[in-house]
């Protein structure tokens, strides 16, 4: 008998059975081989968006969005966030992930410095990739607006005139 021990994927096996008897003959079967499977594909999936109003220039926000692997089972996850908006300052926990498993989601919290000009939309997009294979890649949807300057408001007296106010 004979254990290999763990096999890795994709990889082709040969075998030879060589029997011997006590007087040292010996007797070469054939070769055999065998490929084992391909290795199990993982498949990135991200579910969220990350919206805030209403934010003061320089405020600080937070969100988060979860990264998944969709793929066949056992197969091993791991992805990174390769870009985030221009504006603001972006931060990222986790921001990179290794072996993730189908079935548990990763939480990433998200954490943004507004940009200081007031009265603005702003859009974009964050985008996560399989490490493994840059065209499986998913992307998280982003918008910021800033508060519109609010009116002064002039507070001026009240002026009553009364009837003989006026004269004809």
């Amino acid at each position: 008998t004979f254990d290999p021990g763990e096999l890795e994927y994709e990889i082709t096996y040969y075998w030879q059975i060589i029997a011997k008897d006590e007087h040292g003959a010996s007797t070469s079967g054939p070769v055999w081989g065998f490929t084992t499977e391909e290795t199990p594909k993982p498949d990135l999936s991200c579910d969220g968006s990350l919206s805030w109003i209403k934010v003061k220039p320089g405020e600080t926000v937070t969100g988060s969005f979860t990264i998944s692997n969709i793929g066949e089972p056992n197969s091993n996850l791991d992805w990174e966030i390769v870009s985030e908006p221009d504006w603001g300052t972006w931060t990222f926990d986790p921001k990179s992930g290794t072996n993730l498993e189908p079935g548990t989601p990763v939480k990433v919290d998200v954490t943004v410095i507004a940009p200081n000009e007031k009265n603005e939309n702003f859009t974009g997009e964050v985008k996560i990739v399989n490490s493994m294979d840059p065209s499986d890649s998913c992307t998280i949807y982003v918008s910021l607006e800033t508060p519109k300057n609010k009116p002064f408001a002039y507070n001026l007296p009240m002026l009553s005139r009364q009837p003989n106010d006026f004269q004809t």
